[in-house]
């Protein structure tokens, strides 16, 4: 396939523009922009000529039933010549549309699929004005005390932790809806594990949380322990250890052989990225290309305070929520639901 200006309607097409696909990708919530890029795709149907005209969208979360309904409803509009040809695929990290279902479409799924999860093994270096999505900082905050069986907070005291703006905290407080409970003194705290906006956190999380991979080309073997080691002796300075190493400093009977990965969460209040300390851990440190799996990840934590467990003495450890985070992103989702079991039980 070829691409095409924004312009066109589409962004691929074959070489003799038999086939014309859309592509989009949404973040939060059920996509609420069906009706014009359908619209879009029937315009450069008939202008193009082409026998088949195919969305392909990949998304956090959406209603599957919500999603057909909403597509019937959008062909129904449409002259019968252009409703034959058009084809939605809308795929999430839990959901999935083929509509109408072929093996074609089947395909464009899989191939979201695998771009989804080649995007969340690794997010190579990205430009200093890429900045991960503070907002998502209210959630983890949440969460973090839901685990830990902490008291309601106020919204000022989340805004002081969070770093965030009062209208930010209340927009997201406000999403989670009846997941939040709210006392007489204005104070919060969920009621419930709040399982749909996790699950968008989850799949968001490379993205949200501007996630780094680094490989090795030294060439040296797969034992990651040599390398946790000269880690805790640097002790570089605003990061802690997350991820399976992590996990263990919590958790001590967690269940894994081995270490797939070192996970680190890098606190930069202000979005800001200072990598330097990962060559000064090992020259032999570089960002990942796609194709590779890295052995260490950084993460970025953006909230005002890093909530990091430091007694100045050992190498500060990341809190349960953003271990849980690490733990998906390696496909760890078995450790992670016993480690959020784990400190439920605390």
């Amino acid at each position: 396939m070829g691409v095409e200006g924004n312009d066109a309607g589409f962004d691929f097409a074959t070489t003799d523009r038999r086939i014309i696909l859309q592509l989009k990708t949404t973040f939060t919530g059920p996509p609420r922009e069906l009706a014009t890029r359908a619209t879009q795709l029937a315009l450069a149907c008939r202008s193009t000529g082409a026998q088949w005209a195919i969305i392909a969208w990949w998304s956090a979360s959406f209603s599957a039933q919500g999603v057909r309904n909403a597509w019937e409803e959008l062909l129904s509009v449409f002259a019968a010549d252009v409703t034959t040809k058009l084809q939605l695929v809308l795929v999430s990290p839990v959901n999935e549309v083929v509509y109408p279902a072929n093996s074609f479409g089947e395909q464009v799924a899989a191939a979201l699929r695998t771009a989804a999860a080649a995007t969340a093994a690794v997010i190579p270096d990205q430009p200093a004005a890429s900045r991960p999505d503070r907002s998502y900082e209210v959630l983890k905050l949440l969460l973090l005390r839901w685990l830990r069986g902490d008291p309601p907070i106020s919204v000022g005291e989340l805004q002081f932790q969070t770093g965030l703006t009062h209208p930010t905290v209340s927009k997201r407080i406000r999403e989670l809806g009846n997941l939040v409970e709210r006392t007489s003194n204005r104070s919060v705290k969920l009621r419930e594990f709040p399982a749909r906006p996790w699950a968008e956190l989850v799949a968001l999380s490379p993205r949200v949380r501007g996630t780094i991979g680094f490989e090795d080309r030294s060439g040296r073997s797969g034992d990651l322990s040599a390398l946790v080691a000269r880690i805790q002796r640097q002790r570089p300075p605003h990061v802690a250890l997350g991820g399976v190493v992590g996990a263990r400093h919590w958790q001590p009977e967690f269940d894994l052989v081995g270490t797939p990965r070192i996970d680190l969460e890098l606190h930069a209040p202000t979005g800001e990225r200072d990598l330097r300390f990962v060559s000064r851990i090992d020259p032999a440190l570089v960002p990942a290309r796609s194709e590779v799996a890295p052995i260490l990840a950084v993460h970025i934590v953006t909230r005002a305070v890093s909530l990091f467990e430091d007694h100045g003495k050992t190498m500060p450890w990341a809190d349960p929520v953003e271990i849980l985070l690490d733990l998906h992103q390696l496909r760890l989702h078995k450790q992670a639901d016993d480690f959020m079991r784990y400190w439920r039980k605390r």
